[in-house]
């Protein structure tokens, strides 16, 4: 379908268009929301399922960052300072758990951010949030985390007690 033309008599009636306030309120609300994803990925048509399977195929790991990194421009500040934080918050668990996907993904949250209404990062916004996570509630993404911050805690809990009882 081809656009209708514009003659040079209507052009007047398109800025005044431009210029109401609805359309102004629009532009800043969409203008806002577009401010909130700072880190694009570089995949264009490609479908987050198509660069899963590539990544497969070429043996790579799939959990949530692994995805993200590979998506994005990894010389750009913003993807470098994300990637660097991901690395320090991962540093700080104990080495069985940072190669655990639920560990990774986890540490991958509290960087990047929880997953949308109805959206999992690094999905793609074709596949819902019960394909990714099951019959879990919503809630298990971050709790996810808890039982692993339980999990790290007993074992901390265990190794101190253990340094207690050798100097005594």
């Amino acid at each position: 379908m081809v656009p209708p033309q514009i003659v040079p008599e209507q052009w007047y009636d398109l800025v005044d268009y431009w210029k109401t306030k609805k359309v102004e309120d629009i532009a800043i609300h969409n203008a806002r929301s577009r401010s909130f994803h700072y880190i694009n990925h570089t995949t264009g048509r490609t479908s987050f399922t198509q660069i899963r399977r590539k990544m497969v195929a070429e043996g790579l790991p799939t959990d949530k960052m692994s995805v993200w990194k590979y998506t994005r421009n990894q010389t750009g500040p913003d993807v470098r300072q994300t990637m660097d934080e991901f690395e320090r918050q991962l540093s700080m668990l104990p080495e069985d758990y940072r190669t655990t996907e639920d560990a990774r993904d986890s540490v991958f949250h509290d960087v990047v951010g929880e997953d949308g209404h109805g959206y999992c990062r690094t999905y793609g916004k074709d596949v819902p949030w019960s394909m990714v996570y099951g019959d879990k509630s919503k809630s298990s993404q971050s709790g996810s985390q808890s039982s692993i911050v339980a999990e790290i805690t007993k074992q901390v809990r265990t190794e101190l007690r253990q340094e207690l009882r050798d100097e005594i």
